[in-house]
């Protein structure tokens, strides 16, 4: 922002605004988990739930909470979980006479996804009922097998690897499977002769084969098989035991449930010695669809019912959330399921029957169905907490069903877009994705709707510096206003990947020292040696690892010691010896001093130009406080993106727009003058307000709050 026609200089005191038109800002501090000092994080909780209207996770008490209109929820899952859920899913499904793979996802064929399969072969092996598990997974240690010793999965298996550093000699005794009531013989085709040499244990799972808990200790049921020993004359030294990993080489595999040759079908223990080449699944639980967010994750079958009309997975995932909710009564009013509609992401487009093997349909509608569901289950137990949801699309009929919705994609902050997520949806009866949406006339259930704006990088594609200790903050709050109602909630995130953990922190310029090799530009992988005179200050932090900044190039960097650093960043400019290195560090704005914008490289959820009222829609002031998003046309500022506005009773917003396709040359060169029809004072991230000016120019993505007048007496 380039401001002229100075005036004078004024600092604000914070305030919290209380008009009933008033921002409400979100915050989603997952329960400021990495904070290991017990009194920061009470003290971070606290000013969370005095700073914040809706929190997700990262609150105190609510009974000891002067705000009583705040929201705090809870995150829950459910499209579904890694497969270390799976024994209390199971668990849920027995306690129900369900089949449990009824309530997962399944694929017909072989097919890529981005996360493979992790450690399915691993088995748990006991050398007596009340032994622990032995290591017998990854090459430790050797195990004596000379005694009876059991071998189990959480699911059916077919084959055992076994790999050997000793082999048996006189080894005798016999392979057993539990049938429910006792163990009984199991024919297997036996390639170690009885352990004597390293091989495949191989057998067709019978069709009465039971689960079974073995250890007295435990809650969980496996399936087992046993080998009995009966004597020997030299034990075998086992240094591995593994089964099969689920995979087809780089493929995951698919069940095809039509195929003639599976044994026992519609049991669990489903099995099929011969699948075809691009069906290779030999159990049905080999084929569960997997590879969303890291290896081993499944997914809940969002419309499979049991015999008497129930959505079982949907079932399963709302007494979860009832459970949490119970467990946290005091803590909690509020829940937010992720990604909770669309499409699943493995690779393939799950909605093609050819591909996913158990259904046939709209996977939109199978998915608002179980929201639906999980909602109404969720509110018979407590009617006034809210429930809503990260869903992607955002369609109407969806986000209806609950409370609230969270936008995680809405806005970035060097590209605030085109008019299209503020006025009304071209389809509006389909979608609910734009600030006009949620006006209380085109929203008659007051669905509210948590508007989170991106500005996490430092350089964008276009090649320009992007500054975020006050640029990205006020474009983002700017747009906001621009479009806010009483059913909008704003929130801003720095973070490159998304984070629920933290909340209050600034990360702040901390001491300065100076450069004393010199930096030539880099390419992209090389590893670049930084010196400095002291880096004795510089430190790591959780989630942002060791950083500095030379000119405009931003470091991450790690220390070989207090002279030298290391980096694989790009360098963008030439630095010569001499140039002043930045130190950047974490500090929390619920303990420490306020800081300045030139002190701040970024912010993390919060800013206190948040805090800042700016008054009502001015029914008096520019289109009568409604927004005008052709104020300023191209051809009106010199070229490039319009400028939007609207007018408020203390202050005036402005916006200069950018999309993705918008030259770097806009980005970095101001706009024309523009003549305000008075003085105003610029509102900066840090909530000082800056000296009077009567023009202004403006680069694209980025804004300006104007206040009326010099302070907020």
């Amino acid at each position: 922002m380039k401001i002229d026609n100075v005036i004078f200089y004024f600092l604000i005191i914070l305030l919290f605004n209380t008009n009933s038109y008033a921002l409400q800002i979100a915050s989603l501090p997952y329960g400021t988990s990495y904070i290991s000092d017990q009194e920061l994080q009470n003290s971070v909780r606290k000013w969370n739930m005095k700073t914040f209207d809706f929190l997700i996770g990262g609150g105190t008490d609510l009974n000891d909470n002067d705000n009583d209109k705040i929201k705090v929820s809870g995150y829950q899952k459910i499209i579904g979980t890694y497969t270390d859920s799976i024994p209390d899913v199971k668990l849920y499904s027995e306690s129900k006479n369900w089949n449990f793979e009824d309530m997962l996802v399944h694929m017909k064929v072989d097919y890529p996804c981005r996360k493979k399969w992790k450690n399915m072969d691993k088995y748990t092996v006991l050398m007596s009922e009340k032994d622990i598990s032995s290591n017998v997974y990854d090459i430790k240690k050797v195990n004596k097998f000379d005694t009876t010793f059991y071998i189990g999965h959480e699911d059916p298996f077919d084959r055992v690897n076994i790999v050997l550093s000793e082999g048996s000699s006189g080894y005798e005794g016999q392979w057993e499977y539990w049938d429910g009531s006792s163990w009984k013989i199991l024919s297997v085709n036996d390639e170690t002769e009885n352990l004597s040499t390293n091989g495949i244990i191989s057998f067709v799972p019978p069709s009465n084969w039971s689960r079974l808990n073995i250890q007295e200790e435990g809650i969980y049921k496996k399936w087992w098989v046993r080998f009995n020993l009966e004597s020997f004359i030299k034990s075998p030294k086992v240094v591995q035991v593994k089964g099969d990993d689920w995979m087809n080489g780089d493929l995951c595999r698919g069940w095809d449930e039509s195929n003639q040759k599976i044994h026992n079908s519609g049991t669990l223990v489903a099995y099929n010695p011969n699948p075809t080449s691009n069906s290779t699944a030999r159990f049905r639980h080999q084929a569960r669809a997997t590879g969303y967010w890291g290896a081993n994750y499944i997914f809940y079958h969002p419309v499979n019912t049991s015999q008497d009309g129930t959505l079982m997975a949907a079932d399963y995932v709302a007494s979860k959330a009832i459970e949490y909710l119970e467990k946290n009564k005091n803590k909690i009013n509020t829940l937010m399921f992720d990604t909770a509609n669309g499409k699943l992401r493995t690779g393939i487009n799950l909605s093609d029957p050819e591909l996913f093997s158990d259904a046939n349909g709209d996977w939109e509608l199978f998915s608002e169905k179980r929201y639906e569901y999980i909602v109404n289950k969720i509110k018979e137990k407590f009617p006034n907490h809210w429930v809503g949801a990260n869903p992607y699309p955002w369609r109407r009929s969806f986000i209806e069903k609950g409370d609230w919705a969270l936008y995680e994609f809405h806005s970035y902050a060097r590209q605030p877009s085109s008019p299209q997520n503020i006025v009304i949806s071209k389809n509006s009866k389909r979608n609910l994705l734009s600030y006009d949406d949620f006006l209380p006339e085109n929203n008659t259930k007051n669905i509210k709707g948590v508007f989170l704006y991106n500005d996490t990088i430092d350089w964008a594609k276009q090649g320009f510096f992007f500054d975020r200790g006050n640029r990205g903050p006020i474009a983002c709050l700017a747009k906001h206003y621009i479009g806010m109602n009483d059913n909008t909630v704003f929130g801003y995130y720095s973070h490159g990947a998304f984070r629920y953990d933290v909340s209050d922190e600034v990360f702040c310029y901390l001491k300065e020292t100076k450069l004393i090799n010199e930096l030539d530009l880099s390419s992209k992988g090389d590893s670049v040696l930084i010196q400095g005179e002291d880096f004795s200050e510089l430190k790591s932090y959780p989630y942002f690892g060791m950083r500095i900044r030379i000119g405009d190039d931003i470091f991450k960097v790690k220390k070989n010691d207090n002279q030298t650093l290391q980096t694989n960043d790009l360098v963008r400019f030439h630095h010569n010896v001499g140039e002043k290195i930045r130190i950047i560090g974490v500090s929390h704005q619920s303990v420490d001093k306020n800081f300045s914008i030139d002190e701040v490289y970024k912010w993390s959820w919060f800013f206190p130009a948040m805090n800042v009222d700016i008054g009502q829609p001015d029914p008096s002031g520019h289109n009568s406080g409604n927004y005008d998003l052709s104020w300023k046309k191209s051809e009106m500022i010199g070229g490039g993106p319009e400028i939007w506005r609207r007018d408020y009773t203390k202050a005036i917003i402005l916006l200069r727009t950018a999309g993705y396709n918008t030259s770097s040359e806009y980005f970095n060169n101001y706009s024309s003058p523009i003549y305000l029809d008075g003085v105003y004072y610029p509102l900066y991230a840090d909530g000082a307000i800056g000296q009077g000016i009567s023009e202004i120019s403006l680069r694209a993505g980025e804004g300006a709050i104007l206040m009326k007048k010099s302070s907020t007496y």
